[in-house]
C-alpha cells in the first residue's frame, strides 16, 4: 500500500481549501441551464454562490423564486 492509501481520509483534505458547494440553483423548478433560469437570464453570482436564498424577493427577478423540483 502506499502512503495516501494508508491515510485516513478525513486527513487527505487540504485544511485551507473549502469545499465548493453545488448551487442551491440546481433543485430549483425554474432552473434552465448554469447561470440561466425563469427569473434571470443570467443567475447573480450572489445567489448562484449561495450568499443569498432566492426565497425572497431579489431585483430584477419578475417575481420567481426558488421553488424545490422535488417535494
Amino acid at each position: 500500500m502506499t502512503e495516501l492509501q494508508q491515510t485516513p481520509i478525513k486527513q487527505r483534505h487540504e485544511p485551507n481549501v473549502k469545499p465548493k458547494r453545488v448551487p442551491l440553483c440546481v433543485s430549483c423548478k425554474n432552473y434552465i441551464s448554469p447561470r440561466v433560469c425563469q427569473a434571470f437570464p443570467s443567475i447573480p453570482l450572489e445567489i448562484w454562490e449561495n450568499r443569498f436564498r432566492h426565497t425572497e424577493p431579489y431585483p430584477g427577478d419578475n417575481g420567481k423564486r426558488f421553488t424545490p423540483k422535488f417535494g
